[in-house]
């Protein structure tokens, strides 16, 4: 990362109230996503780059809220110091989170059946998680996604 770009997320992280920053790193290879550590946690800020819709900023914020409440572990947003989702510079938003480790993903043949179950697990807790969300209207809010009928065959 080049000081330009370092001295910029620096003066972006000071929206929040977070603990002293220790290192900064980018993460994938890609400066919109840095992973962040400070003397306590550890954090991910993104710039989701430009005319984010704020509205749905809102309503995945209460969404991840309701989740993370039900014992989902999500990257749920936080808020900056003037209770705002997003910091914008010039035509850029950045978003901070805490950095959930994902672990590593196991090579062994003979782990995958695990892997399989623990994965589904998880995606059955979150749509649990997802059906008890009280907001009426979320339907109209969000939108559904088939991945498995884009796979051919």
């Amino acid at each position: 990362m080049n000081a330009e770009h370092l001295a910029l997320i620096q003066s972006v992280l000071t929206h929040w109230d977070i603990p002293p920053i220790q290192s900064i790193e980018v993460l994938g290879g890609k400066e919109a996503v840095v992973k962040v550590m400070t003397a306590g946690e550890t954090f991910v800020l993104k710039d989701i780059w430009n005319a984010p819709d704020l509205n749905r900023l809102a309503f995945t914020h209460d969404l991840l809220e309701h989740v993370t409440r039900a014992g989902v572990q999500v990257p749920l947003p936080y808020l900056t110091r003037s209770a705002q989702f997003v910091v914008p510079v010039d035509t850029h938003f950045f978003l901070l989170t805490k950095f959930i480790e994902a672990g590593e993903y196991p090579r062994d043949p003979a782990l995958m059946p695990e892997l399989f179950f623990n994965t589904g697990q998880a995606i059955a807790k979150l749509h649990q998680a997802l059906a008890s969300y009280p907001d009426t209207q979320a339907g109209q809010k969000t939108w559904c996604e088939d991945p498995a009928g884009r796979v051919p065959g």
